[in-house]
């Protein structure tokens, strides 16, 4: 039997939920919009190449 505060509740929840999602979609744009910016400094001729540090080794198992 779903009494009328139960509905309300499950209401609330689900704008609450509703609330957080479009919380969460602002933040991804923004931080999309900032990796973007960011990344400008490293466009040539429309291509962006990111430097990218690493590390090679080399090594054998002494027998």
């Amino acid at each position: 039997m779903i009494t009328s505060q139960s509905a309300d509740s499950r209401a609330f929840r689900e704008f609450e939920h509703a609330g957080w999602q479009s919380v969460v979609i602002q933040a991804l744009n923004a931080i999309r919009a900032a990796m973007r910016n960011a990344a400008r400094a490293y466009e040539k001729d429309g291509v962006i190449e990111l430097p990218m540090p690493a590390v090679l080794a080399f090594a054998t198992k002494p027998t």
